[in-house]
Formats: C-alpha cells, sequence, structure tokens
C-alpha cells in the first residue's frame, strides 16, 4: 500500500483501507483481504470511503462505486461513472443514506437510485462544498471554503458557521462537531 486514502469501520464487518493500490478489507482477526483478488478493481485511485452497515460507497479515480452484497454474502458493484472524481463521502450508519461531494463543488444526494444534486437553501452567494459529513438523524455538516453549514435532510440550512479557512475535514457525534481549517481544529458543543 503506497497512498492510504482512506480507513473505516463498518460494511460487511471490516475495516476498510482503500489505496493507490485499491480496496481491502481487515478482518476482526487482523488478516487483510485485497478485494481485487474477490473482485476486479478497475475502478482506479481509492480516493475516499464511506460505510454504513448495507453499503461501502468508495470514491475512486475514475467513478463512484457502491458495494452491497447479494443473498449469498457475495459482493456486488454498483458502478456510477459519469460523477468524476469525489472529495469526500458521507454515509449514515444505517440505512442507504449517503452523500458525496464533487470536484466541482457540488452536494450530491446517493440515496434512492441516482446520484442527484442538492439545491442548498439558506446559503451564502458561491459558497464551494469541501467535504461532508453525517451528524444526526437528519442533519448533515457540509465543510465550505468559508467554514461549516449545519443542513437538514432537504438541503436547508441549519446553521452557518463562519471557519478561519477553508474546511478541509468535518465529523460529528451527537454532541460534539469537529472541523479542521488548514493547521486549526474546531470543536463546537451541542447546547
Amino acid at each position: 500500500m503506497q497512498r492510504p486514502a482512506g480507513c473505516l469501520r463498518g460494511f460487511a464487518r471490516y475495516v476498510w483501507i482503500g489505496s493507490d493500490l485499491g480496496l481491502e478489507g481487515l478482518t476482526s482477526e487482523g488478516f487483510v483481504e485485497p478485494w481485487s483478488q474477490v473482485m476486479p478493481w478497475p475502478h482506479g485511485l481509492v480516493d475516499c470511503l464511506a460505510a454504513s452497515r448495507e453499503r461501502l460507497w468508495v470514491g475512486a479515480s475514475q467513478e463512484l462505486v457502491c458495494i452491497t452484497r447479494d443473498d449469498n454474502q457475495q459482493p456486488l458493484v454498483e458502478r456510477y461513472p459519469g460523477i468524476g472524481f469525489v472529495k469526500a463521502l458521507a454515509a449514515r450508519a444505517t440505512g442507504h443514506a449517503a452523500w458525496a461531494v464533487t470536484a466541482a463543488g457540488e452536494l450530491l444526494n446517493l440515496s434512492g437510485g441516482q446520484p442527484r444534486k442538492m439545491a442548498l437553501r439558506g446559503t451564502r452567494a458561491g459558497q464551494s462544498i469541501t467535504c461532508v459529513g453525517h451528524a444526526a438523524d437528519n442533519l448533515l455538516v457540509a465543510g465550505t471554503e468559508q467554514g461549516l453549514l449545519v443542513l437538514d435532510g432537504r438541503g436547508s440550512v441549519v446553521a452557518d458557521l463562519p471557519g478561519p479557512s477553508p474546511t478541509m475535514a468535518v465529523a460529528a457525534t451527537a454532541t460534539e462537531l469537529w472541523s479542521a481549517h488548514g493547521t486549526v481544529l474546531r470543536v463546537y458543543l451541542a447546547a
């Protein structure tokens, strides 16, 4: 593995590792299973990952890929080649809800079939999305060039939090919101 792009726990009880060599799953026994041996991986370099219990979303250099399993626990691959480079992904821990950020700074809703662009309501003009994270049941956190947006499930802004520089990464728990802005790490606590 030359350039790890992501590491997360989720789908199929693996810890998933994406890199420039493809996709690998680390089992609870500590064994690494290269998925390129389980199924062909013609999708290019892995740039980002997101997982729920049911699905693994992979942003690769050539396309967006969703991996599920059939009734016999064999991997099924759904491809979305028209999206292009994906900067960031987020998924709800259970269910099929997932979101992607495109190279153009657009936020896509990946739930329910074909990806669709979310029309963000209540944002400042010219805000480009840089990263995304799932916060609570119906809340998303989107990093922008100017800070953070907390969004409801329809794309309406619940909170607009200015930041010191572009937001590079976000993470959320039930009571905290973490954001990275260059060399600054911020923590917001729920009231």
